[in-house]
Order: structure tokens, then sequence, then C-alpha cells
């Protein structure tokens, strides 16, 4: 999921101003700290993926369902 840039900045102003704790803002905006500590190395957002698409194709999903239709129930 991807955050807001002004939310970000927001939970950002609150760690680096002292006013909380790294583990103390993470359980106030309810934010993993795994996403806290990469925010204040980078605080950007991400335009691109470095992971290739994993969406099926039509063709292999429709093959799927008629192959085991019970299972798709």
């Amino acid at each position: 999921m991807t955050y807001s840039a002004d939310f970000r900045a927001q939970v950002i102003k609150s760690v680096k101003n002292k006013d909380m704790t790294i583990r103390e803002a993470c359980t106030f905006y309810d934010v993993s700290k795994t996403a806290l500590q990469r925010w204040l190395k980078n605080p950007t957002i991400k335009q691109s993926r470095d992971k290739a698409p994993s969406k099926i194709p039509n063709e292999a999903l429709l093959q799927d369902v008629a192959q085991y239709p019970r299972l798709h129930v």
C-alpha cells in the first residue's frame, strides 16, 4: 500500500522533531517499523517496481478453470 507524501512527511516530522520515538510513531500512525525506517532513509514515493508483474494470463486462467471446475466454486 502506498501512503501519500503528506502523510509520510507528517510521520517523519514527528520522529525528527523528537516528539515521538520510532516505535511510538509506528503505533500512533499505524505504520510498520520497516516502512518508517525506509521513509527516513528516502521519503520519496517509488514510481516503479523492481519485480516483474505476476498477473496470470487469461488463457491460462480459463484453461485451469475448464480443467478443474470443482475447485473454482
